[in-house]
């Protein structure tokens, strides 16, 4: 009787496999976009300078974020296919070795070594385990997980550059609605500016950690502490180098 393939129950969705692009380019939007404007604001420019500096830099760092990420995780694929490669290959000639190398990586984690050994041997009993027991191979040994395929890295990479444009553009919008309609008062605008950051960070992690069902409270206030600390840093620089040229 041909076996059912099993549905697994907890298989993450699509978002779950991407927390990584999201939080690195939702931070990344606001703490450096804000961080920019903060520098200007030091420097007491103009309003609409800060507004201009703000949404180039913004595009170019969505641009930026998320060639890079579909760089590095390209670069980090061709390197696992590469090992993995080797593994196969390694397999396929020396089979009996590999087992007994899988057998002693689990006893050395703590396994006993009847279970390491029935566990492997399972592994390695039927030829369309192969594929399982490579990955066991991959990660055991060499700590290495399937990064993705090109769709799935471009995916991300994508998830990347909107997450720096949504989250970056937050902070923007306050400047930009305060110039339509003339405000004049920017002590008012920036606090308005500092708190939208603030928030945008606490959501930043919070949506991650939901996502990834951990404890939320931690995460966001480290978002929080590390955006702002990085916003006051950028606006003292703009205010003292102001002074000085």
């Amino acid at each position: 009787m041909k076996a059912e393939k099993v549905e697994s129950s907890d298989e993450p969705v699509i978002l779950g496999g991407s927390i990584k692009s999201l939080m690195y380019g939702g931070v990344d939007g606001v703490i450096t976009v804000s961080s920019v404007v903060a520098s200007a604001v030091g420097a007491s420019l103009e309003l609409k300078v800060l507004i201009l500096i703000g949404f180039a830099t913004l595009i170019a760092d969505a641009f930026s974020m998320s060639f890079s990420d579909w760089v590095s995780s390209t670069a980090e694929r061709r390197y696992f296919l590469s090992e993995r490669s080797k593994e196969e290959h390694e397999y396929k000639v020396h089979r009996d070795s590999e087992i007994n190398e899988l057998i002693a990586i689990y006893v050395n984690q703590g396994m006993k070594y009847r279970d390491a050994s029935d566990l492997v041997g399972l592994l390695a009993s039927k030829p369309e385990y192969k594929d399982v027991f490579l990955k066991h191979m991959m990660m055991q040994e060499l700590n290495l997980t399937d990064p993705g395929n090109p769709n799935e890295i471009t995916r991300d990479a994508g998830y990347t550059a909107i997450a720096v444009l949504v989250f970056g553009a937050l902070p923007l919008f306050n400047y930009l609605f305060f110039f339509l309609i003339g405000s004049e008062s920017q002590t008012y605008i920036h606090l308005i500016s500092l708190a939208i950051c603030g928030v945008s960070l606490f959501f930043s992690g919070w949506v991650v950690c939901k996502v990834s069902q951990q404890p939320y409270m931690r995460q966001s206030l480290l978002n929080v502490v590390n955006g702002l600390t990085a916003i006051i840093v950028a606006y003292l620089i703009g205010y003292s180098l102001g002074n000085i040229l």
